[in-house]
């Protein structure tokens, strides 16, 4: 086994059974939102106009924006979705509001598995409307979830 291989299973290894706040939004988590989303593709255009690899809707991309304010780094308006790079870390910053936001709704760590139903549905649509339950997503949400996991392992 190489030394890639190795550090990706202590890797899952870790994300999975650790208690869920060893929840780690790392490039790979980050990636695999992307390949759920749009299968990598950085000019994707959703149904509802969801831009990029990632899928970002306008209002989840301003909330990247006013956040990044507040941490003093540069914005870019909506349609840099489809550049990787900055839609990369626009992700990230996502993730890691999006695991606060459930964390809080929750009140516990949520597992990857919620924090991809609560990018899908929304925080407040997956903690309210669902009930924070993944069987209570629809279908198409669940199997992005298996399929995340899939990819992850």
């Amino acid at each position: 086994m190489n030394l890639k291989t190795l550090m990706k299973k202590i890797m899952l290894l870790l994300m999975f059974t650790l208690p869920a706040k060893a929840v780690v939004i790392n490039p790979q988590l980050i990636d695999g939102f992307a390949y759920i989303e749009s299968n990598f593709n950085d000019k994707a255009i959703g149904k509802a106009g969801e831009k990029g690899a990632w899928q970002f809707g306008k209002a989840a991309w301003a909330d990247c924006n006013a956040e990044r304010i507040k941490m003093g780094k540069p914005v870019y308006h909506w349609s840099k979705a489809h550049d990787r790079g900055i839609a990369s870390d626009y992700a990230h910053l996502y993730l890691c509001l999006i695991h606060g936001r459930l964390w809080k709704a929750l009140d516990r760590e949520p597992s990857v598995g919620e924090l991809y139903a609560a990018y899908n549905c929304g925080v407040n649509g997956f903690a309210n409307r669902f009930e924070g339950k993944i069987s209570k997503c629809p279908v198409t949400t669940q199997k992005a979830i298996s399929k995340l996991i899939k990819y992850l392992k």
